[in-house]
């Protein structure tokens, strides 16, 4: 009993706080149980959202009475494979939601501060003993989320940059076929030598290369960065390429368009 009341007084100060900070720049609380707020994007393709969930805390000098949650974003657009849902709690939504640190280190591989994204960002704290607290921290996540998660989703606003969000923060898997509805190839491929040079930077500073040295792992670094996309593109252009395929993946689109649409306004969301 004790666990259900701390999720619905963490999700009903959720909505108090983002709910209130947010409805003017079109956040929306969707129908149900569960703390998920929505912007739909005009056009009615591309939705925006944000959620929160607990996160485990060991028992420690801080007492029972010591919590913490997490504070999660999203983008999704209505030609994803996998349906959306938000009758789901959060932390079953990890395919289309990132962590509030995950969003800061995507963006920010090589001048990441990592005392911030893992002692700040990773999750705010609070004491159920004292009033006030959980509303503080709450604040705090609001505030930490205007400067790290909305500036993203703001420039999200269009299937192009949608395509290169989604290269970075790893969703082309279930968002593969909007790349076909896309003009900005000459980007796309720019961005993939952003996150080789990331990558890169990234590799160059850790320690267990496994059963490779570090030397012969960041030779092969490039081919394996630049091999993947390739394929993609590669497979992308042989749709385009042929119109009897391009016809077939404009119909599995417009089929994931129906079914998210129709699951989305279920939500009480104007898409």
């Amino acid at each position: 009993m004790a666990a259900k009341n701390t999720v619905a007084a963490l999700n009903k100060e959720f909505k108090n706080v983002f709910l209130e900070a947010l409805k003017e720049e079109g956040y929306v609380k969707v129908k149900g149980r569960q703390p998920y707020l929505v912007r739909v994007v005009e056009g009615g393709e591309i939705i925006h959202i944000l959620t929160c969930k607990t996160q485990f805390c060991m028992e420690s000098a801080n007492g029972p009475q010591y919590k913490a949650f997490q504070i999660l974003g999203g983008v999704a657009t209505v030609y994803r494979a996998y349906t959306m849902d938000f009758s789901i709690v959060p932390s079953r939504n990890t395919n289309i939601l990132w962590n509030l640190f995950q969003f800061y280190y995507r963006t920010n591989k090589i001048e990441c501060d990592q005392k911030y994204r893992e002692e700040v960002l990773y999750s705010f704290g609070y004491n159920t003993d004292e009033p006030g607290s959980l509303h503080e921290a709450m604040q705090r996540a609001l505030e930490e989320t205007r400067k790290v998660m909305l500036p993203v989703f703001d420039k999200a606003v269009n299937l192009n940059a949608c395509a290169k969000l989604f290269m970075r923060y790893g969703q082309c898997s279930d968002e593969d076929l909007i790349y076909l509805k896309v003009d900005n190839r000459a980007e796309l491929e720019e961005e993939v030598e952003k996150l080789l040079q990331e990558e890169t930077f990234e590799d160059e500073n850790r320690d267990n290369y496994r059963n490779i040295t570090k030397e012969e792992y960041l030779a092969e670094l490039p081919g394996r960065v630049r091999g993947h996309w390739k394929v993609k593109m590669t497979g992308w252009d042989e749709i385009l390429a042929d119109a009897d395929k391009y016809a077939e993946a404009m119909k599995e689109m417009e089929c994931y368009k129906r079914k998210n649409t129709e699951k989305l306004r279920s939500f009480g969301l104007s898409v």
